[in-house]
């Protein structure tokens, strides 16, 4: 009898009952909450297949926060997908953070980051707006969530692989649907962006390029790491769909951020990011053929888009539409050199200040609608003052030479994988960087969960090394 009930236990153990009984219980709550109110259902949904994936492994949040970058148009109640999903991943950091392989080690990132964050919070004590600064001050502790959240929860080089390649299948995924938009074929009738413009699920054509123009070299170093023939296969048609789905937002700064990482690609050494000259040559036929292939298909589209942002043509909200707000937020800045007008303060104030500029005259389309700088740099001097924006770029080029380091250490211990994702991670925040000059994007949550991977990279080599120098091995005298 007692061998017979240790039979049944194995083949079905107490927890998996307590879980069916957990989903039973839950669904009649969520069909209850569904036949009461649509919204409040699909909300409590979305939480019920947060809390389990959370349950049943808690690194799955990682999965969860990028699904809700790429899927930001999701809204519940008005509160985008992005919120929502945050205090579930600060009670999981919160969790997780008694594990040691769960610690986060001091660098210098991290610093410039908590710094920064004091400066934004600081500047609510004279800010313009502020209802401005406190919706900003909540966008800013989400992405330092998101940052804690990739900086603890990455341990080993398996979870590690497993995130990039989340952000390879959302990449692709949502590049064909960008391309399907661009093209006029909307996706379940939905319209995801401006007319004649993918955005992905973002609904912001320039943020959804930003995404794609990171994730582009995290999907070249996989490919260059992978053996398995059907994987490479699927990173070869991510590949294209992303620059494809880049260029259907006709971004200026994404499309100016893709030719900087490309041109970057080609004047790298091969093993920066591809280890052979044989697949570096393979990789950048690739994207010049995506690149020549999208244009060519689609240049009556594409190109008079790309002229109007720069200037040229008829008057748009992304491009022209900078040149009525920029001078307002350099009047701006130069009232307040110092302090500046508070985080998140301009959009507030915005119109009044764009009236009182002149060469506003000339754009009506901005007389009546709240705007935002429009630029991470500007903008950082605008809201921060100089000490802001020496803090932002602070943040970025410490991030920057933390991965640096990182590769450099990488390439020593004979880790050419984790070298090659640091460098990727390097080419992707320049991109961003570069793009970040037609965008505001202090709080994006990509910039913030590459400072996050950042922050985990450097946990992953002494376990790596450990295991390639098991601990008691001695090296014999004299060698």
């Amino acid at each position: 009898m007692i061998r017979a009930d240790a039979a049944v236990r194995r083949v079905i153990p107490v927890p998996s009952i307590e879980l069916i009984a957990f989903g039973g219980i839950s669904a009649l709550l969520l069909g209850a909450a569904l036949a009461w109110n649509a919204t409040i259902g699909f909300g409590l949904a979305i939480v019920l297949m947060v809390g389990v994936a959370v349950v049943l492994r808690p690194v799955n949040i990682l999965g969860v926060l990028i699904a809700a970058v790429f899927l930001e148009l999701i809204t519940i109640g008005g509160v985008a997908v992005t919120r929502l999903i945050a205090p579930i991943a600060l009670l999981v950091v919160i969790a997780a953070a008694v594990g040691k392989e769960t610690g986060i080690r001091w660098s210098p990132p991290l610093g410039w980051a908590i710094a920064y964050a004091v400066w934004a919070l600081a500047s609510g004590l004279w800010t313009e707006s502020v209802d401005g600064t406190a919706y900003s001050l909540a966008s800013l502790m989400i992405a330092l969530i998101y940052m804690l959240a990739f900086g603890s929860l990455i341990t080993t080089k398996g979870e590690l692989n497993r995130v990039l390649y989340i952000f390879a299948i959302f990449s692709l995924v949502l590049g064909v649907v960008s391309i399907l938009s661009f093209t006029g074929r909307h996706p379940l009738g939905l319209t995801l962006a401006g007319e004649g413009r993918g955005g992905g699920g973002t609904g912001n054509p320039n943020f959804f390029a930003a995404i794609q123009v990171i994730t582009l070299p995290i999907i070249l170093a996989l490919a260059a790491n992978e053996e398995k023939r059907w994987r490479l296969g699927f990173l070869v048609l991510a590949t294209l769909v992303n620059i494809g789905s880049i260029l259907s937002t006709v971004s200026r700064g994404g499309t100016l951020s893709l030719l900087i990482v490309v041109l970057l690609i080609l004047l790298l050494p091969a093993r920066a990011l591809f280890r052979t000259r044989a697949k570096k040559a393979v990789a950048v036929t690739l994207i010049l053929l995506g690149i020549t292939a999208f244009v060519f298909r689609y240049s009556g589209d594409v190109t008079p888009r790309l002229l109007s942002t720069f200037g040229g043509g008829q008057q748009t909200e992304a491009g022209s539409g900078r040149l009525a707000i920029w001078p307002a937020a350099w009047s701006e800045f130069t009232k307040h050199p110092l302090l500046g007008i508070g985080f998140g303060a301009f959009v507030d104030v915005s119109v009044e200040r764009i009236l009182d500029t002149p060469v506003s005259q000339d754009y009506e389309l901005f007389h009546t609608k709240p705007k935002e700088v429009h630029n991470a740099y500007l903008g950082s001097l605008t809201e921060l003052g100089i000490p802001g924006l020496f803090l932002f770029l602070g943040l970025l080029i410490s991030t920057m030479l933390a991965l640096r380091r990182t590769a450099r250490r990488a390439r020593e211990v004979g880790e050419h994988y984790i070298g090659n994702v640091a460098n990727a991670l390097i080419l992707g925040l320049v991109g961003y960087a570069v793009g970040s000059i037609f965008a505001e994007s202090e709080t994006a949550r990509p910039r913030w969960i590459v400072i996050g991977i950042c922050l985990a990279l450097p946990k992953l080599l002494p376990a790596i090394v450990t295991k390639r120098a098991p601990a008691g091995s001695q090296t014999p005298a004299g060698r």
